[in-house]
């Protein structure tokens, strides 16, 4: 009997694509507080955030008003409901990883989310629960911090791969003593992982295919 071969996956920006989500939920949330944001703003809000500074640095650095009240407003909305309808999942990634089921993959996907519900409610409605073994949500405190690491949810899993878009996912590996295969689709581009020595993959259905390459009963490495 094959022994299943155990996948770790982020979500955001990971399986899925949240950009329209996160650049709608600022302008919402610069709204709510008086402040009206340069057309262009939050492209270049996004791409800024992407190269590893926090969303608040980016404010300050552009002379936003009110900076810190728009991100705490920013924590409180992004998981609203029409937010969250903005979000699909990047191109074939569902068929990709049907295909690895059958070939003896496992996955289990670790997200950040202050709603476990409405997670578990999206997995759904994007068609990717019936292709995960679990779902486990770290919980936000009210600054945005996760309470709950993700390796301290998956350590008795047996995973042999971590496939992620932030550093987060990258300690998540490293904690693990697995490999770990970067994004550049999502949260962070691909020089903020240059400059940390790795070269990311563009999506994940492109490591995803690193992953199948791997001879069975090889040991999966990290890609430098």
């Amino acid at each position: 009997m094959t022994t299943p071969i155990a996948t770790g996956l982020d979500l955001d920006g990971t399986l899925i694509d949240t950009t329209l989500r996160q650049k709608a939920a600022l302008i919402k949330a610069a709204q709510s507080v008086g402040v009206e944001l340069p057309v262009d703003f939050p492209d270049r809000y996004y791409e800024e955030k992407r190269r590893g500074i926090s969303g608040k640095e980016v404010l300050i650095r552009h002379d936003i008003a009110r900076a810190s009240e728009i991100c705490a407003r920013w924590t409180e909305i992004i998981e609203d409901q029409a937010f969250l309808a903005m979000d699909s999942p990047y191109a074939h990634v569902n068929e990709h990883m049907r295909r690895m089921l059958r070939e003896g993959f496992v996955f289990y996907v670790v997200t950040a989310r202050q709603h476990e519900g409405r997670a578990v409610q999206q997995i759904k409605q994007l068609g990717l629960s019936s292709l995960i073994s679990g779902l486990f949500v770290t919980r936000h405190s009210p600054q945005g911090k996760p309470l709950s690491a993700k390796h301290q949810l998956t350590a008795g899993l047996g995973l042999r791969a971590i496939v992620g878009d932030t550093e987060m996912d990258m300690q998540w590996a490293e904690q693990l003593g697995v490999a770990f295969f970067p994004l550049s689709c999502g949260a962070r581009c691909q020089e903020f992982w240059l400059e940390r020595g790795l070269s990311p993959y563009e999506s994940a259905t492109s490591a995803l295919e690193a992953l199948r390459a791997v001879p069975a009963g090889s040991r999966f490495a990290s890609r430098a």
